[in-house]
């Protein structure tokens, strides 16, 4: 809600890391890992292009054509979600899509950019 009134912005310093992934692609990994007998173990369900939370947001706020000036603090998230799960927005996680490379995945959307595009048609 705060993005589509033009009032959404990075979480804290916006520097960290944010592995995300479009629908599509997960379902399309999720049943490729199905009909791929070399996939074995687990396999990470993330984009290929990795960002961090700035690049993110930029990213959401022009495919919305909205503002993304107003940061939420740290102090914010950790109260409202607590240390433990606010921790994963403002540290983040470098992950890579390795194995699902690796076996052959081809993503529909590798680019923030292109999985914004299709989500805002």
């Amino acid at each position: 809600l705060p993005f589509s009134l033009g009032l959404g912005g990075p979480l804290a310093s916006g520097h960290q890391i944010f592995p995300w992934i479009h629908l599509d692609d997960i379902v399309g990994i999720y049943a490729h890992s199905i009909t791929t007998a070399a996939v074995k173990g687990p396999i990470n369900g993330v984009a290929p292009d990795i960002i961090n939370n700035l690049q993110f947001t930029a990213a959401f706020g022009a495919a919305l054509n909205r503002w993304t000036f107003i940061p939420v603090p740290g102090f914010v998230l950790n109260t409202l979600l607590g240390k433990e799960r606010a921790v994963m927005l403002l540290e983040g996680q470098r992950v890579e899509p390795t194995k699902a490379l690796e076996v052959g995945y081809k993503f529909q959307y590798p680019t923030i950019q292109a999985a914004f595009e299709q989500l805002t048609r």
